[in-house]
């Protein structure tokens, strides 16, 4: 997939935290908020930002994103796990 190519290039060079995460992550909600909206639900999760994080999953259900699959079994979302709303899903 070539979004997720893109995404994952820009990751290390990218902080994680502070003003230079957010700037990225309204930047990556502005131009892939259509086709990534799994990929936005991950970084939130990455985050530990649950509460955004599921409201991009429900979009990514919305929009019937493939990657939902991987729900159960992607590590970058393991800090929703304890999350009621997670056992839902």
């Amino acid at each position: 997939m070539i979004f997720r190519a893109c995404f994952c290039t820009r990751l290390p060079t990218t902080p994680l935290v502070g003003k230079g995460a957010d700037a990225a992550l309204q930047e990556l909600i502005a131009k892939y908020s259509e086709r990534g909206a799994y990929q936005i639900a991950q970084v939130c999760a990455f985050r530990k930002q649950s509460d955004e994080a599921f409201l991009w999953l429900d979009r990514a259900y919305v929009l019937r994103d493939g990657e939902l699959s991987a729900t159960k079994v992607d590590p970058i979302l393991k800090s929703l796990h304890a999350d009621p709303r997670y056992a839902r899903s």
